[in-house]
């Protein structure tokens, strides 16, 4: 072998095994955001006793009638009981994404290919998801409407990291 054929071997071995600093951060990040992901849902959820929010401590919430700037701000008869029924099914939905997103951003910060798959159908699914929980507001008031622009700021935030983890997927095994 040549010098020059030697320092290419070297070169194309060290590249093999060098460890892509870009997918160990996004999941690192993923790894964060997971874990708070279920931290956060899992005391939401302990807090309420496992149990969704019933009608009466919906009672408590109308003192929010106060809050209204206009006729479309909040409508308390519908929005209080959709509000209560979309946060227990997301704080389950959270919970158990969470879970899923950690082992799988975990088998990807050790290099394997089986993370990847799953963790991108999780994430879609928490883009799907969401969305269509909002679909149930039928109010229309204004604070029924930010739950759907929240939903829309999360599906994009999901998106970024489908991209960032396909545009890695080659360094995966």
């Amino acid at each position: 072998m040549t010098d020059k054929e030697l320092d290419t071997f070297e070169d194309s071995f060290e590249s093999k095994n060098r460890k892509p600093i870009f997918l160990i951060v996004i999941c690192i990040i993923s790894l964060v955001e997971a874990g708070w992901s279920v931290i956060g849902s899992l005391s939401a959820l302990v807090i309420n006793n496992f149990n969704p929010t019933d009608f009466r401590e919906l009672d408590q919430f109308n003192q929010l009638e106060d809050m209204e700037l206009s006729e479309n701000w909040i409508d308390p008869d519908v929005d209080f009981v959709q509000m209560a029924q979309y946060d227990f099914m997301s704080q389950w939905i959270s919970l158990a994404s969470g879970v899923l997103i950690f082992v799988f951003a975990f088998a990807m910060l050790k290099r394997k290919k089986q993370g990847f798959y799953p963790y991108i159908v999780t994430k879609v699914l928490m883009i799907i998801v969401p969305l269509y929980l909002t679909t149930f507001f039928t109010s229309g008031s204004i604070v029924t409407s930010m739950f759907f622009w929240i939903a829309i700021l999360m599906a994009v935030h999901h998106g970024v990291f489908i991209l960032m983890f396909w545009a890695n997927k080659k360094h995966l095994r």
